[in-house]
This record gives structure tokens, C-alpha cells and sequence, in this order.
């Protein structure tokens, strides 16, 4: 469910700051964003809603699953030694149908036996209950035409009250089979449905019901009229003030049908995971409950809770051979595993591509790195080339001061020998210093004398 979103929002928000990377001034920007995001799926996964106090609760119950089968023999044991010990067929009957009820939710192989112990010593004024069970015992074995033969040979006009009771809820319970069977047409569940409704109202009209179950039915009238407050909150107190555990699964069970319809999912699973809770610590091993949450649970995307929740439902479906619920966890279970192959098959495309994305970031930050570092040589090269230059500049700017400072001393030299010869009136000294060639090609041999002893030396 969330999982995956909260997956899919860490994975989008680093592709957007990587992408949107410029330099690494930016790398404090993604490690606060990262740090940020992971701060978030930390508080989102230590937030502890109902419903998951409830799945950590219903799945402490699954792990002690054989606790609660330890106590459930210990009680048949009992059961046993008391039918051994029946003298009259009332007795044995009596006894033979408590084990009957008890391993008809628990393991049908079991309950097939006692109902044929029953059948054996069968008392006339028992034989339409020990129909009944037969009927009950051919919706255990998803032999609903059986079942419907059985009850359709029946008198209910010759029934009493209490018989006839018993005779609408067996009816109620081959029509609620057929309407979650799978693998019977769209039409025909439908249909059972109408008829479950119709039967329901003819079983509240009788004198004789528990009254834990005319609640409960009533409850059920009222959700499926569209009554969902009403309904609720009748089914939600009824559970409360019942302290037998086969009636709280029921009622659990009544009131997440309820939620459902309403299309409240959360509520929904949370009294389905109540009721398996019930369920299996009473223990019972037919229960719808468990399939149901694992539907839900795979309609809302949570795909591996709802794999091992229906893994649970099938198990406890195959060691009960309660044929109806084998058939729908069954195909339940292929659907989720199907589900389960595609999202593995998504996961692996995700995967390549994420891979690819690194691979292609990875390429690009080895030719940045590479650019850089051709850039970084070319600079250091540039640099060179400049000292080298300023060494170049320097040295010709300190060979020209030099120059122009000796030329400046030559030029006061000759002035100086000049002063001299006007001094002492020797005209034709001076004459010979003006005419001498001598001087001016001697001054050009040292000014290329130092120009060729500077280029040389710069370059």
C-alpha cells in the first residue's frame, strides 16, 4: 500500500536533486532533502494506527495457531470419554453431535464420522436434526445440490417452532456458500443472495431464535437496506456484550460485512482481522474471515500481507477439507501470486532503469571529472606560460633601464670632455670629438653588443 508510495516519493525526490545539480555547492542541498525525506517515512512507519496494532495482534495469534489446537483436543478428549460412556442412543446422539458441532468448523473428516455415529444411533424425534446436519454436512463438502434436495424434502409445516429455526439457518447457510462461491456464475450468486434475504426475514419471523443470532441477523437486515450506522453500531455493541467466542467472531465477522458495504475499507479489515482473531482462537478452521482481509488487502495493493494471509486461510481450508473455502482461497491465492509476479516483474524494470539512470550519471560525473581535469592542466599550463612571460618582461624592462642608464652616462661623458676642450680654448680639440666617427660607431657596437647578449639570453 503506502510502502511503495513512500518508496516511489524517496527515489523521485533524489532523480529531481540530481538533475537539478548544478555544482557541488548543491551537495548540502541534497543531504538535507535527503535527510528530510527520511525523517518523514521515520515518522510515518513508527505511526501506529489501529489497524496495524491489529494485524501485529492477529498475526501473534496466527504464530500460536497450535496453542489454541492443543486446548481444542484436550476438550474433544473429554467429549470422547463422555460418548464412550452414553448407555442410552439420546445420550450417545446428544454427545456424538456436540463432537459433530465442534469438528465441523475444526476438521470435516472428523465431523463426517460423528454425524455417521450419530446416523447410527439416531432416535426418531432427532431424525430432521440429524437432516439438518446432513444438509450441513454436504455444504462442508460443496455439495450444494445434495444439500438443497435434503432440505427441499422437508415438511417445515409439521416443524416447530425451534425446528423450524434450525431449518431456515441451515438454508441461510447453503445460500450464503453459494453466494461467495467463486467459481458458481455471477447470475447464480446473485440470485443466492436474493434468496438469503428472503430466508432471513422468514427466520426473524420465528418464535424460537437465539437471541444472540436474532440480533445479529437483524443487523445484518439493517446494512443491507443501507441502514450502515444503524447497523454498526448494533452489530459493534452486540459484540461487545458477548462473552462466547464463536459469537464474537460472528459479530465481528456481521460488522466488517457491514463497514464493507459502506465502502469503509480500514473498518472493513479491522473487524475482519478481529473476528479471524475469534476465529481461530476457538479454534475454527472454515472461516471466511481471513480470505476476505486478504481480498482487501490485495485490492489496496498490500500485496505480501495479503499473500500470506490467504497462504494462512488455504492451510487452515486444507486441514479442515472444508471444500468451499479450499476453492476460494485457492483462487485467491493464484491471483495474488499472479499479482505478486507482476509486481516483481515491475520491481526488475524499475530496477534496470534506476541502474541505467546511475550508469548515465555515473558517465557523466567521469567525463566532468575528465573535462576538469583537462581544464586544470591547461590551466596550470596557461599559468606557467604567463610566469614565463613576466619573467621575459621583467627581464627586458630591467636590460632597457640598464641601456637607456648607461647611454645616459656615455652622453655626460662626452658632454664632460666637451666642457673640457671649450675650457681650454682648444677649438680643434673640439672639432676632432664632433667629427670622430670613431665614437658613434663605437656607442652602436655596444648598443648591439647588449641588444643580441639580451635577446639571447631572454629567449
Amino acid at each position: 500500500m503506502m510502502n511503495e508510495l513512500m518508496y516511489l516519493v524517496v527515489f523521485t525526490k533524489i532523480i529531481k536533486i540530481i538533475v537539478t545539480l548544478r555544482d557541488l555547492a548543491m551537495f548540502k542541498e541534497i543531504i538535507r532533502h535527503i535527510t528530510a525525506v527520511l525523517a518523514g517515512i521515520s515518522m510515518f512507519c513508527s505511526c501506529d494506527s489501529p489497524l496495524e496494532s491489529k494485524f501485529r495482534e492477529l498475526d501473534e495469534v496466527i504464530g500460536n495457531r497450535e496453542v489454541y489446537r492443543s486446548r481444542f483436543e484436550e476438550g474433544a478428549d473429554s467429549l470422547r470419554a463422555e460418548l464412550a460412556n452414553a448407555c442410552t442412543d439420546s445420550a450417545r446422539w446428544e454427545r456424538a453431535h456436540r463432537l459433530y458441532s465442534a469438528y465441523r468448523l475444526y476438521q470435516i473428516d472428523s465431523a463426517i464420522l460423528y454425524f455417521e455415529c450419530m446416523t447410527e444411533c439416531c432416535p426418531g424425534d432427532f431424525a430432521l436434526r440429524n437432516m439438518l446436519c446432513e444438509a450441513d454436512v454436504s455444504i462442508s463438502l460443496r455439495d450444494y445440490s445434495n444439500a438443497g434436495r435434503i432440505l427441499a424434502s422437508l415438511d417445515t409445516l409439521s416443524m416447530t417452532p425451534d425446528e423450524l429455526a434450525r431449518y431456515y439457518n441451515t438454508l441461510m447457510l447453503l445460500y450464503a456458500n453459494e453466494a461467495v462461491d467463486e467459481f458458481l456464475p455471477a447470475e447464480t450468486r446473485a440470485e443466492m443472495v436474493k434468496l438469503r434475504y428472503d430466508t432471513r426475514k422468514k427466520y426473524l419471523a420465528c418464535s424460537m431464535i437465539d437471541p444472540f443470532e436474532k440480533v445479529r441477523r437483524r443487523g445484518i437486515m439493517l446494512y443491507e437496506d443501507g441502514e450502515y450506522k444503524a447497523a454498526e453500531s448494533l452489530l459493534e455493541e452486540l459484540w461487545a456484550g458477548t462473552v462466547n467466542i464463536h459469537d464474537k467472531a460472528a459479530a465481528a465477522y456481521s460488522l466488517a460485512c457491514a463497514y464493507q458495504s459502506e465502502q469503509n475499507t480500514e473498518m472493513a479489515a479491522y473487524w475482519f482481522a478481529q473476528s479471524t482473531i475469534h476465529d481461530i482462537q476457538e479454534p475454527a478452521r472454515s472461516y471466511l474471515s481471513l480470505y476476505e482481509l486478504s481480498k482487501i488487502l490485495f485490492e489496496e495493493k498490500d500485496l505480501a500481507r495479503a499473500s500470506y494471509y490467504s497462504q494462512c486461510a488455504l492451510d487452515d481450508a486444507l486441514a479442515c477439507s472444508y471444500n468451499p473455502r479450499i476453492f476460494n482461497s485457492a483462487n485467491s491465492q493464484l491471483d495474488i501470486v499472479k499479482a505478486v509476479e507482476y509486481q516483481k516483474d515491475r520491481e526488475r524494470k524499475a530496477y534496470m532503469i534506476i541502474i541505467a539512470v546511475i550508469m548515465l550519471l555515473s558517465s557523466v560525473i567521469a567525463v566532468l571529472m575528465v573535462r576538469t581535469y583537462r581544464q586544470s592542466r591547461a590551466l596550470r599550463r596557461t599559468h606557467r606560460l604567463l610566469e614565463e612571460a613576466n619573467r621575459i618582461k621583467e627581464g627586458y624592462v630591467h636590460r632597457y633601464i640598464g641601456l637607456s642608464a648607461d647611454y645616459l652616462a656615455r652622453i655626460e661623458d662626452f658632454r664632460h670632455d666637451l666642457r673640457v676642450a671649450i675650457k681650454e680654448g682648444d677649438t680643434a680639440a673640439v672639432n676632432d670629438l664632433l667629427r670622430n666617427p670613431r665614437y658613434s660607431e663605437d656607442e652602436y657596437k655596444h648598443f648591439y653588443g647588449i641588444f643580441d647578449e639580451t635577446f639571447l639570453g631572454l629567449y
